[in-house]
């Protein structure tokens, strides 16, 4: 199973700002964790560069100062980003390269970025077995807000939720389960249907759209219905649709 590259929020947001700046690449690193056998990415650096539309280039020097300024921090600096601006989230072979040679003495994690959203992480594994890995499934980690305990509290002193009961019904052909609706009246506790009783439900279920639309069934649609779903068919003009 290959590692979940999870980006978090802040860092994901630095990236997307630079990415989305102009129509020439930028590139930078980030920092990285090893949590249960993922790479959670906590930050993003940029470094001084000189860009194109299609190239980005760092100083090495910059490289090596960042990561011994990143030393001490919660993480490793082993995380390169880089963005095709409005192309496609691909290796070119100068990625392929760059990747290969800053993962040659351990690990290395790289994903590209584009301006639509799109990305693709790998990774290099270069000690203590030599490997190229593709193709990372990568995901945004969301913070938890500080105040989701009390929206859990509204949720639950506010809310009451109902769940409506399901009937099984038998046809010709097997049986299925269906979501029931107001039975008003009609005994729907028979487990098995034979083919008439499917064929009144169904019925049943076209007058009632009707009703739910337009608001109104004729006398023979109100007697039909009514004798469907085992009620008084009389029609309240008061707001009711029987009683």
């Amino acid at each position: 199973m290959k590692p979940i590259v999870k980006i978090e929020h802040n860092a994901y947001q630095k990236v997307m700002h630079w990415v989305n700046k102009s129509d020439f690449e930028v590139s930078g690193f980030g920092i990285i964790k090893e949590v249960k056998g993922n790479f959670v990415v906590t930050d993003a650096i940029l470094l001084e560069q000189t860009n194109t539309t299609v190239t980005t280039e760092l100083e090495a020097s910059d490289i090596l100062k960042a990561m011994r300024d990143y030393a001490n921090v919660d993480g490793k600096m082993r995380w390169w980003w880089h963005s095709h601006v409005k192309m496609e989230a691909f290796w070119s072979g100068t990625d392929t390269d760059t990747i290969e040679g800053l993962g040659e003495h351990g690990y290395f994690v790289a994903t590209v970025f584009n301006q639509h959203q799109k990305m693709r992480s790998a990774m290099r594994v270069g000690v203590p077995f030599n490997a190229f890995i593709d193709d990372l499934p990568t995901e945004i980690v969301m913070p938890v807000h500080p105040d989701v305990a009390e929206w859990d509290r509204l949720y639950a002193e506010k809310v009451t939720n109902e769940t409506p009961s399901q009937y099984v019904y038998n046809a010709h052909k097997g049986t299925g389960l269906k979501p029931s609706y107001p039975s008003y009246g009609r005994d729907w506790n028979d487990d098995v249907w034979d083919s008439e009783d499917i064929a009144e439900e169904q019925r049943f279920s076209v007058l009632e759209t009707k009703l739910e639309v337009s608001g109104e069934l004729s006398d023979k649609e109100w007697a039909e219905y009514s004798d469907l779903a085992n009620m008084d068919g009389s029609y309240n003009p008061n707001g009711a649709k029987w009683k």
